[in-house]
């Protein structure tokens, strides 16, 4: 389900709830799984058994990476991770899957900091891990390697989230990083498929196109834009057409608008970022309106 086109964390879980459990969700016709509401692509990937054939390879590339696959239902999924608003259907995790269930702390940080971050970000995991706290991080450069270092001076533990695929190291020069984590009975951990690379072009289109917009690779002037549209990232103006002033909109319709467009956490993100401009007001019950 989670390699099904078009069918994001939300509605997977959704459409589980309705057919009473995965199996119920390969057993259904092709018109019980459109009346659910997915899309047309996701039911017919799911009942031509293209999404099996999918979960099939990539068992395959997972084993071969090392990897094992843990879905949501899964008594080794982290426990607090299952509670956020969007968890993602599957992780791959190379190492000890156990470790993502013990007390944690994230300890993430800017790429270039400075001496005094790098050495308060390692001591700090440090006195951390050697209370047996587990020290997660995302093994990029600056304070996250100094996270994951501060670890293994306590020969504590320590959990590398990737935002590529498992077998994929990012940046390169972190290999032997990524090679003392499972040395010290730590984890590697994506909720990517095996072979996803960091590229710019993993983006979606038109968010490709905001950062270089066609008009201006065409003629090497600025497409026109007003002031207000500058100021907002590609996914706030996203969030932002979907708010009207004379009718509050609730997350969980923005989240199910967008979905398999903008990720939750960049939903989130969005409105935090439009309530901080003044540009929308919240109200109770998680409600969202425009301020003009």
């Amino acid at each position: 389900m989670a390699l099904t086109p078009g069918l994001g964390p939300g509605r997977a879980r959704k459409l589980v709830e309705r057919c009473g459990g995965i199996d119920g969700v390969f057993r259904a016709s092709l018109t019980e799984l459109e009346a659910s509401g997915i899309q047309a692509t996701s039911a017919q990937s799911l009942h031509s058994g293209r999404s099996l054939g999918l979960a099939e390879e990539e068992m395959v590339r997972a084993i071969a990476a090392g990897a094992q696959v843990i879905g949501l239902d899964d008594p080794e999924y982290p426990p607090l991770l299952r509670q956020i608003y969007d968890p993602p259907v599957t992780l791959h995790v190379r190492g000890e899957a156990g470790a993502l269930s013990h007390p944690g702390v994230a300890v993430v940080g800017t790429r270039h900091p400075t001496p005094y971050g790098l050495g308060m970000a390692e001591r700090l995991s440090c006195d951390l891990a050697a209370h047996g706290i587990i020290i997660i991080s995302g093994m990029a450069r600056g304070v996250d390697t100094s996270a994951h270092r501060g670890a293994f001076n306590a020969h504590g533990k320590t959990v590398a989230v990737f935002g590529t695929g498992i077998d994929v190291i990012y940046p390169r020069e972190n290999q032997k990083i990524a090679d003392q984590i499972l040395a010290d009975s730590g984890a590697l951990v994506s909720e990517f498929p095996v072979g996803s690379f960091a590229a710019p072009q993993e983006l979606p289109c038109d968010v490709r196109l905001t950062l270089a917009p066609a008009a201006e690779a065409a003629t090497g002037a600025p497409a026109a834009a007003s002031l207000f549209e500058t100021e907002l990232q590609p996914h706030e103006k996203k969030v932002f057409a979907l708010l009207k002033a004379d009718e509050s909109t609730h997350i969980d319709q923005l989240v199910e608008s967008l979905e398999g467009e903008v990720s939750s956490s960049e939903i989130f993100a969005a409105l935090f970022e439009l309530e901080m401009a003044s540009k929308i007001r919240q109200l109770p019950g998680k409600n969202y309106v425009r301020t003009f």
